[in-house]
This record gives structure tokens, sequence and C-alpha cells, in this order.
């Protein structure tokens, strides 16, 4: 439930044209709307890592993307790849970079890691979220964890 709301939630901004650069755990608010039937709805409650998304001639996907313009904090278990391993300011990254921090999360939800390196080893994630092998969420996670941007996807089938 958490990955489908969390995930609509930034396909949503990405069509408003706004950008998460890194999702932390503390920035997820859960409501609970019903305790009996146990529905719950997880929303983003922190702003400051939305970005409004930039027009690019590059090479990523339908141009937008968002500008890194100042330091971030490299400690948090959920950058993705292209933010953890870039030493320069101001650069660019994709939308789909929140896609990996919103699987990094849920993976983290599934079973808590304390170490940053490991998480960026795919043989690593897939032992780790093990427990949930061959369901939809599996499937989805990795298609998020994808190394290349380029061929990250959230899709949930």
């Amino acid at each position: 439930l958490m990955f489908l709301q969390l995930g609509q939630q930034l396909k949503e901004l990405t069509r408003d044209k706004i950008g998460i650069l890194k999702i932390n755990i503390e920035d997820i608010i859960v409501v609970h709307m019903d305790k009996e039937q146990y529905k719950s709805k997880f929303i983003f409650k922190n702003s400051e890592y939305f970005h409004q998304l930039i027009d690019q001639d590059n090479d990523i996907t339908n141009n937008l993307a968002i500008e890194v313009y100042k330091p971030y904090d490299k400690k948090n278990l959920f950058l993705s790849p292209e933010l953890y391993h870039n030493n320069n300011i101001p650069f660019y990254i994709s939308t789909k970079s929140s896609y990996y921090s919103l699987s990094l999360l849920i993976c983290y939800c599934l079973q808590p890691y304390d170490d940053v390196t490991k998480i960026y080893n795919m043989d690593f994630i897939k032992t780790h979220i093990e427990s949930i092998k061959e369901t939809k969420l599996y499937w989805a996670i990795l298609r998020c964890l994808e190394e290349d941007p380029n061929n990250r996807y959230y899709l949930y089938i």
C-alpha cells in the first residue's frame, strides 16, 4: 500500500513538473483512516526536497530534470546512485531518482539495514527482499532499482 500510494504521488508531482530530490523515512506520515479495516494513507509531508523540474536538452527522459544546487546528506539510506556517487554541484538528475529512493525505503521497511554502501549492490538487494520474492511488489521494486535512470520505471502490475 505504501509503495502504491507514494509512487502515485511521485507520478502526480512529475505531471505537475515537481520532483523530489530524496526521500527520508521521517518525511512520510501515516494517516489511519479505519483501524479496524487497516486502511491507511501514506503522504509525503516535507516539501523541502520538492523542486521545480527544469526542461533539459540532454539524455534525461522527457527532458525534465531536477537541478541539485546545494549540498545534501550522503548518509541518507535512501539515495539513488546518481545522488550518492556525485561529488559536483550543480548537477542534474532524472525525476526517476525518486523511484529508486522509494524502493530503497520499501526494502528498509521490509528489513532494516544500516550500511549505505551495500544498497547499491543488486545481489544484496535481491537477498534482502527475498521474503517477497516472485510477488508484484518484488518485481516493481526491482524495476525501480535499475542502475541506469533511463531503464528505471515505476510500474506495479
